[in-house]
């Protein structure tokens, strides 16, 4: 009731607004209507998948206002967006009622990316969507054991050649626990795929990828 109370006085002192562009919008909407026409939901039959078979759970195809709302998280010191994000995502994950005794580990950053941008965007977002969902998340339970270039513009195969074996799962919490993957948005499913790889190799067993968004 209290954190009901404090997010209402928060939205009277700074009203909500869109995710993807910042126009004034009524509580709980995440987009304004002209954002919200650009909007593409993920077709979710047949269910997604990365090209290696692990499952994605997300609300968007990655494109217009959406792609905008995670560029503004990552780039822009936005950190509040990822609370706002994390909310169709969880929507997501009760629909396919995956929620029950997960565990979620979001994908690690570089110290280099979090000085950069001030934070782990994923680890914002799996905080976020555990607060939400009421459930645990082990936020440093991977680690990246090197350094993986910028992937924009890399290809299928050069994405997982930059990541293979990039990752440790180094919290023993995770043996035969059931975990989702935490990601902002997911490409190929080359980085998802190596923090999976990861965390089976200590016996977890990786239900899903949740993300706010899946490129097409």
């Amino acid at each position: 009731m209290l954190a009901t109370f404090v997010h209402r006085a928060i939205d009277f002192v700074v009203p909500p607004s869109c995710a993807g562009c910042d126009a004034p919008v009524r509580h709980p909407r995440l987009w304004c209507l002209e954002c919200a026409d650009s909007v593409a939901p993920l077709p979710q039959r047949p269910f997604p998948c990365t090209e290696q078979g692990y499952r994605v759970i997300c609300p968007f195809a990655y494109g217009g206002p959406v792609a905008n709302a995670i560029h503004r998280l990552k780039f822009t010191r936005r950190p509040e967006l990822a609370g706002i994000l994390a909310s169709p995502v969880v929507e997501k994950l009760r629909t396919l009622e995956l929620l029950h005794d997960s565990l979620l580990v979001p994908v690690p950053s570089t110290l280099e990316r979090i000085v950069e941008r001030g934070y782990n965007q994923s680890a914002l977002l799996a905080l976020a969507i555990a607060r939400k969902a009421s459930l645990k998340c082990l936020p440093l339970a991977l680690e990246r054991t090197h350094f993986a270039p910028h992937q924009m513009g890399a290809d299928k195969t050069q994405r997982a050649a930059q990541v293979a074996g990039a990752f440790e799962a180094v919290d023993r919490r995770l043996a035969n626990s059931s975990v989702i993957l935490v990601d902002d948005v997911v490409t190929t499913g080359a980085t998802s795929a190596a923090c999976a790889t990861a965390l089976e190799a200590i016996g977890a067993h990786v239900i899903g990828i949740a993300a706010i968004a899946r490129v097409l």
